[in-house]
């Protein structure tokens, strides 16, 4: 039998989620806007030829590894809730995704069916 969440487990996840969207439409605006300056700080550091892909290598490892750090400094807002929260929250999820697997399946079914009419 399901696990249901109650109603203030569910304002909690979706308090959660939504921030989770939030940090990532600000991270978002934010990597855009330090695109140029890393661009220009890699371009009169490192003087290099306009041909040469390394400039932009430099600069797309240069930002991984910010990101990478970024992450790992973040801390992880699920750990925080009570463990049972935490695994009716996994179990939510997981169903989620279940349903939506059956979607796709019987989608794909369909799909076979009719290709199966017209041959």
């Amino acid at each position: 039998m399901a696990t249901l969440l109650s109603a203030d487990e569910i304002s909690t996840a979706f308090k959660i989620k939504t921030s989770h969207y939030i940090i990532a439409g600000v991270s978002l605006v934010v990597a855009l806007s330090w695109n140029d300056a890393v661009k220009a700080i890699i371009k009169n550091v490192y003087i290099l030829p306009k041909d040469v892909i390394w400039g932009s290598i430099l600069y797309a490892l240069t930002i991984t590894a910010l990101l990478v750090l970024i992450i790992y400094l973040l801390p992880d807002t699920k750990s925080e809730l009570p463990i049972d929260t935490q695994v009716k929250i996994t179990h939510a999820e997981t169903l989620q995704s279940l349903r939506q697997m059956e979607l796709q399946v019987s989608s794909l079914r369909s799909q076979n069916e009719f290709l199966m009419s017209r041959i």
